[in-house]
């Protein structure tokens, strides 16, 4: 592994991808006139959101280099 690689970084990258995926399945979903399943989607916005701001204060703050092992669902698995 590259010294100067902070998984952290790579970590959020992977939540931001699926925060977009979310919004994107959601919106998707929605216009298509499927309203239950887009509120499906959205339903995992406020876990990855929890996720991002945990894991962007613990970088302002100079946290560990080393991710925390996700608590939650991981990536795409909401239902």
């Amino acid at each position: 592994m590259d010294p100067a690689r902070n998984p952290a970084i790579d970590e959020l990258a992977g939540w931001f991808s699926e925060f977009h995926r979310l919004v994107e399945e959601a919106e998707q979903r929605f216009t298509a006139g499927h309203v239950l399943p887009a509120l499906a989607s959205l339903a995992a916005v406020p876990m990855v959101h929890r996720r991002l701001a945990e894991g962007c204060a613990a970088l302002v703050e100079g946290g560990p280099a080393e991710p925390e092992p996700a608590r939650d669902v991981p990536h795409g698995t909401y239902l």
